[in-house]
């Protein structure tokens, strides 16, 4: 070494990122889940609700279908699946009830409970429900149509 020359040392560079930045990004990760999460549930549950309007409409034109058939419609279904033990999961479809005698089977596994209301066979009309407590809040939400209605109405808890 030679005496009297400076050393020169390489400038320090930084090799991460300060506890401010990681701050900062933690901070705008929170907020961006802050506003999607209440977004992506509430999609959830309209996703849900499609299940119980187009299994209602499914049940309106078998009902249709066998009123032409046979003069008259079916009711007189309690609800099934039974939903009452945990309402916010799915249940398979029951088999053998008078929905297999419309034909009417969802695929696969179901959030609502469905019903038909009124006496055995009548020749009037057709109500049928679907009731649901999808976001466990233990108000349940209830659609229904009717023989005369063309479009399914709501009750209940609205999400």
């Amino acid at each position: 070494m030679r005496s009297g020359a400076p050393v020169v040392f390489p400038p320090l560079r930084s090799a991460g990122f300060t506890l401010v930045e990681l701050m900062i990004v933690v901070a705008i990760v929170g907020i961006l889940a802050a506003i999607a999460i209440p977004n992506f549930m509430r999609m959830r549950e309209r996703a849900k609700i499609a299940e119980a309007k187009a299994n209602l409409g499914a049940i309106r034109v078998t009902e249709t279908s066998h009123y032409a058939e046979y003069s008259m419609y079916v009711g007189n279904q309690a609800m099934t699946p039974d939903r009452t033990g945990d309402p916010p999961a799915r249940f398979p479809w029951v088999a053998n009830t008078r929905f297999s005698m419309l034909g009417f089977a969802p695929d696969g596994r179901v959030y609502f409970s469905y019903a038909l209301g009124g006496v055995d066979f009548p020749a009037d009309g057709f109500t049928a429900e679907a009731h649901g407590d999808l976001d466990g809040n233990g108000v349940w939400s209830v659609w229904s149509i009717t023989s005369g209605d063309k479009e399914i109405r709501q009750q209940g808890d609205s999400l």
